[in-house]
């Protein structure tokens, strides 16, 4: 086991003295310390992904490779049995999750092939109304009254069933919780799938009047039209700035090892970063989780996890259309993880300061420029 120290590319805490009598490191100071350090565990992983998590699995394997010469992470398939698997959160396994933390966020959207209509509002009754069929045409009154700068034609439309069950389950908690005379329980016709179809909704969207639930995420990779959503005093926009303010009402549950997260509506909604107005969130939020079965890859398992928590690898979901986790629930997965791993004892002497590398808030992709052996001092207990 060892600690790789890397570049500093993010805000660190002032300078820093660890001895061995120290009490107990607080969370923010440990996630701190997973950005200034790899933790290496050397042998082979396998880490699996689901096609759309890919590009973004193979950056972080590629880094922590990197990072850890004497590690060997392979990227295998969601299908095949792995150490450490990369999935949709309630995803479950062939095995029992000892170690889990959530990783990326993404989104619900309702998508609209009809490229006039990017942007429509619509209510959670209008939207039920329109998925069971009580809607049949986008000239429906109901939607007309939602949005009366729009000039809708008597156009009909068709819906497309299959959605995955955490988008489901997403959009159905939020319309629900928004009028739950409109929005029931989740429509009858809506067929949970665990992947998309991919060819059929490509082909569907070629022509002008379907509409499905698809991740946000993908959406945007086919530049789909989304609609917005009515909500009881605004309306909440399907992009990346507003599921961004609903990300601020995430909270985590820890459980040992396991971490997951759920939206509190209760918590107000946070202004952005260098503002002071809160976008309505748009709460229809779901998240990728990395997570382990433990055995005899488990140290590997919980280092590659932390690896891919550190605020440069959350970069790597920026171009993917995912987003990075918020602060505290990424310190609450840090801490969690990072459970047995060694952590340092002192800073070594040729250690980035704040001096040498100028704070940001920005993550960035993956680090490239790693510090040699000699750099390295062996952890001691803390």
């Amino acid at each position: 086991m060892k600690l790789r120290l890397i570049p500093v590319v993010s805000a660190v805490l002032a300078a820093f003295t660890l001895s061995a009598c120290t009490p107990p490191m607080p969370p923010e100071f440990k996630a701190d310390l997973a950005e200034k350090y790899v933790t290496c565990i050397d042998g082979a992983i396998t880490v699996s992904a689901p096609v759309e998590m890919t590009d973004v699995a193979q950056q972080w394997v590629d880094g922590y490779q990197e990072a850890c010469p004497n590690s060997a992470p392979v990227l295998v398939d969601s299908a095949t049995p792995a150490d450490v698997r990369l999935a949709l959160s309630g995803i479950t396994f062939d095995c029992p999750v000892t170690i889990s933390a959530p990783i990326a966020l993404d989104g619900v959207a309702v998508a609209i092939s009809n490229q006039d209509l990017a942007g429509l509002v619509l209510s959670p009754s209008v939207l039920y109304n329109m998925i069971t069929g009580s809607i049949t045409s986008l000239g429906d009154p109901a939607i007309q009254e939602l949005n009366p700068d729009l000039e809708l034609t008597d156009a009909p439309f068709t819906v497309s069933t299959g959605v995955h069950q955490q988008d489901l389950d997403s959009l159905n908690a939020w319309m629900n919780r928004l009028d739950p005379t409109g929005w029931p329980s989740a429509p009858a016709n809506l067929v949970p799938t665990p992947i998309l179809d991919d060819a059929a909704l490509q082909t569907a969207f070629e022509s002008d009047g379907t509409v499905a639930i698809v991740p946000l995420s993908y959406a945007m990779a086919y530049s789909f039209p989304t609609a917005n959503i009515q909500t009881d005093t605004d309306v909440a926009n399907s992009d990346l700035d507003s599921l961004l303010s609903a990300s601020t009402q995430l909270m985590s549950q820890v459980n040992d090892s396991v971490v997951t997260a759920q939206l509190d509506a209760t918590v107000a909604a946070q202004p952005a970063a260098g503002t002071d107005t809160v976008i309505p969130p748009y709460q229809a939020i779901t998240y990728y989780a990395l997570s382990g079965c433990g055995g005899a890859t488990e140290q590997a398992q919980r280092a590659f996890i932390r690896f891919a928590l550190r605020l440069d690898s959350q970069g790597a979901l920026d171009t993917a259309g995912f987003m990075s986790l918020p602060e505290a629930l990424r310190i609450d997965a840090t801490t969690a993880v990072s459970k047995g791993l060694p952590e340092p004892s002192a800073q070594p002497t040729d250690a980035v300061i704040p001096s040498e590398a100028p704070a940001t808030d920005q993550p960035t992709s993956v680090p490239t420029d790693i510090a040699t052996d000699a750099a390295t001092p062996m952890p001691s207990a803390t």
